[in-house]
Formats: structure tokens, sequence, C-alpha cells
């Protein structure tokens, strides 16, 4: 199930970005907030929230409002909106309403004025929640919503334990007062919190049928962060982004830094870039980076390229197999091996989380297990992940690192397909008898172009000369221009 998508869609209403959602605000309802969870709500400040309705009575301590970091947040109680003077348009304009994000303590709380409120008991709620019945039905008004659209959003951090909670009593509320579910959405942390939801409210005759529509339910925080934050295209350049099961994000932050011994690659990486990025090849010390490899969509793909990727893929949808599994590219040297190699990763980037390593640090295996969990749990599912590595001279070398591997990912981490695969890029001097040696899951790749590839070639290099004046500072000029690859991988 696609819940990444599912939750941009709810959000945007099937728009590509936050920037241009059929919304021009929201509202948000969220309950109690447990302090880990602070650390993954920075979508938060992607979002225009035109109110929040906080039912953490300890929010501004540990909870949601501490770490919201907007200072146009002006903090209301419920009473603050019982004014009977003047129209509901005055009212609203007197309040400043649009003017700033309207942050109401919905179930007690305190704010910078000394004002101080015990939460609600729920067995209360029903009676002592007039108020708040009120004050929904006064943000609801037309001429408070004006011509803007808005979207409700309810993000559930923590399970409901009564019936009569709160945040079920404000759903039920705002149900009544929209005439509808068409503008509310529901985002709960995990399958578990969304059958306690869909209980409670199906016992208020609520179609369950009609809430799955409406919720995101198997997705972690990380991933809800990472996925919100991912909308907002000004912020797409500026964080590392890790691609995740279900079509989401999570944000790789400074986890990054455990992980040394890789090179991983993020999809902001793979976004497009203008043609002389692309093409021009920056090395690193003589080393793979993907930052050197960007061009690679411009180059002509070899014929081991479909046989390759297809080997990747049907291997890690084959289930009953080893958790992490070895493909093998055997290459001549200087036949681009590598490049091939990089190509596969950069185009499988949204199926796999994909990495190079760059060093055999003694807990390399704990290193790939932090990169496939990050994120991730047995509930969600995880993304498998491609390791490349690259000129090892032992095929026992990779097999060890297969073993060390598996080791380390004994962590009760469940699987039915393979975890992990290791493309194994190897220099041969007869590839395709080292490829006959290990048949199924393995592929070779020759010195000579055939013929289609070295038609795709000049066709791609009149097009890199007609458009630059100097295509020699261009990668495509190391490769020769007939039959024989001269660049050394």
């Amino acid at each position: 199930m696609d819940e990444g998508l599912n939750l941009a869609n709810l959000l945007t209403c099937n728009r590509d970005s936050l920037d241009s959602s059929y919304y021009d605000y929201y509202i948000l309802v969220t309950n109690k907030c447990h302090p880990s969870q602070t650390l993954d709500l920075d979508f938060l400040q992607e979002i225009k929230c035109f109110a929040v309705f906080d039912l953490d009575f300890e929010s501004e301590m540990n909870g949601v409002l501490k770490t919201y970091k907007k200072t146009n947040a002006k903090l209301h109680f419920p009473y603050h909106y019982e004014s009977k003077v003047g129209s509901v348009f005055e009212q609203a304009e007197k309040l400043k309403l649009h003017q700033e994000t309207n942050w109401i303590f919905h179930n007690g709380g305190s704010d910078s004025k000394g004002n101080n409120e015990l939460p609600l008991d729920p067995t209360s709620w029903p009676d002592k929640g007039a108020g708040v019945r009120k004050m929904i039905s006064f943000l609801s008004h037309k001429d408070v919503k004006q011509s803007g659209k808005f979207l409700m959003v309810f993000l559930l951090l923590s399970e409901m334990e009564d019936s009569v909670d709160p945040l079920t009593e404000t759903f039920v509320t705002f149900h009544h007062e929209l005439q509808g579910l068409d503008y509310l959405a529901c985002i709960c942390i995990g399958p578990d919190m969304y059958q306690r939801w869909k209980d409670l409210l199906h016992a208020r005759t609520f179609s369950e049928e009609a809430l799955s529509d409406k919720c995101v339910s198997n997705l972690t925080l990380q991933m809800i962060n990472g996925t919100i934050i991912k909308l907002k295209s000004v912020t797409q350049s500026s964080e590392r982004l890790l691609p995740s099961f279900g079509h989401s994000t999570v944000l790789l932050k400074k986890k990054e830094d455990s992980m040394t011994a890789l090179e991983i690659l993020c999809e902001n990486e793979c976004e497009d870039k203008g043609i002389e990025d692309k093409l021009k090849f920056p090395e690193r010390a003589g080393k793979i980076c993907f930052s050197s490899e960007k061009h690679i969509s411009d180059f002509v793909r070899r014929d081991s390229y479909e046989k390759l990727e297809h080997l990747i893929v049907s291997s890690s949808k084959n289930a009953n197999q080893s958790p992490v599994k070895i493909i093998n590219l055997y290459h001549h040297p200087g036949c681009d091996g590598t490049t091939l190699a990089m190509h596969i990763l950069w185009n499988l980037w949204k199926q796999f989380r994909c990495a190079v390593l760059k060093n055999k640090a003694g807990d390399f295996g704990t290193q790939l297990t932090t990169l496939l969990t990050y994120g991730e749990n047995n509930d969600t599912g995880y993304l498998p992940v491609i390791l490349l590595v690259d000129d090892f001279e032992e095929q026992e070398i990779v097999c060890f690192l297969q073993k060390e591997i598996q080791v380390a990912n004994r962590k009760c981490i469940l699987y039915v397909t393979p975890l992990m695969i290791i493309l194994n890029c190897m220099r041969s001097q007869d590839p395709d008898e080292s490829s006959a040696i290990n048949l199924l899951n393995s592929v070779s790749l020759q010195r000579m172009f055939s013929e289609n590839e070295q038609r795709a070639f000049d066709q791609k290099l009149k097009s890199i000369e007609k458009v630059h004046t100097n295509p020699d500072n261009f990668y495509s000029f190391m490769i020769m221009k007939k039959k024989t690859l001269i660049h050394s991988t």
C-alpha cells in the first residue's frame, strides 16, 4: 500500500506540493505527545496552519507547542471565542484570526499570561465540552473561513482511552459542522492506533470504509515528517531525504554520522539537474561517488543494463531467500562497469535504499542494518537496500561481507523477501567465464560495443557536440568513438 502517496494526496488534494495545494490553509487537531516524538515534528513549520486544537495540557512544557518555532502563534482558550458582541465577521476581525496561527488549548493548559486550566475528565466532556463545541461552530462559520478552502487534519500521536475521549468528541463535532468527511483527514501513528480510532468512531455509526479513505495509518512519525517536508518545494534541496516504504520519505538528519562506511544516495540527489551538471565529471580521489555520477542519465545504456536491472528487481521480490543476496557484475577493466552499476542505483532509488561501501569498517554490518531500519519497523515493512561493492579482488571477500551483514541483521527483523542486495562490481579478464560460474546471479559486461550500443553512442555524441563548444570536458569523450572502451574505471 502506497501510504506515502496517500498522505501527500490527502494533504494537497492530489497536487504536487504544499505550495500548489488545493487547500489555502489547515486546521490541525492533535492529542498527547510523547517527548521523543517532538524530534519528528519538523513538518509543522511547513504547513500553513490557521488553527491548532491542542488536547495536550502539557504541550507547552514537553509537547507539540514546545516544538512549534513560529513566533506568530497566538495562544487561546475556548472561552476567548464566546463573545456575543457584534457579528461573527466582526468577532473574527477583532481576534485577528487570519493574521497568525491560533493555538487553542482545547483541553486545558497554560499560557504566558498566567492563565491555567486543568484538563477535562473524559467522563465529564459531554457536559463541560459545550464551550468547545461553540468554539468549533464559530471557527467553522463561513464568515470565519471567508473564501479560503481548508482541511481539518487530525494527528493522533497517542491512543484514546475512552469512548468519549475529547479527540473523538472533537472529530464528531467537526463532522457535524462540516456536514461530512470531505474536508477531514486523519493521520494515525501505526496500525494499532488506527484500529482503536476506527473502533471508537464505528461505535458512533461512522462507516469504516469511509474512514479508511480519509486515514493514513501505516507510517511511522519519521515517515510522516519526511513525506510532508518533501511536499514543501523550498526545503527539497536543503534536507537529506531518504526513500522509505510505501513511497514515503524520512529525514536522514544526524544519523548519517553513524554510517561513515557508506555513501548514501538520497532522494533529492536524484532530481533532474541541468545538462552541464549532469555531464561534468568531478573525480573524488579516484573513488566512485554519487556526486560524480549525476551525469549518467545522459549516457548510453549498455546492453547489459536491462538484464542487470531485471535481475536485481526480480531477486528482491523472490520469497524464501537469504536476507542478503549477492548479484555480480563482471566486467573488463576499463569498460565502464562502475558507471553502469551507478546508473542502476540512480534509476532504482525509489524502490531501494542505495549506498556504496566506501570502506570495510569493522561495524559495517551494523551500519547497513541502521540504514535498512532507519524510520521503519516490522509494522511498516522495509525498503530493501542495494549496496554497491566495487573493486574487491576476491569473491570470497564479498561472501564474507554477506555473512557479516546477516549476523548484524539478527535483530528480530521480519522479512519474506531479501532485505539487502550486494551488487558486486568486479573486474575480470574474461567476464563471460566468470559469470558462468554463478550464471543465475551474474551479468557480464564486455569491452566491445555492440552494434546497437555503437549507434546509440554516435547519436549521443552528435547531440553533445551540437550543444557544447568544448565537449572534451565531458565524460562522454572519455570513451572511444568506435568499438573499444578506453576509459579506465
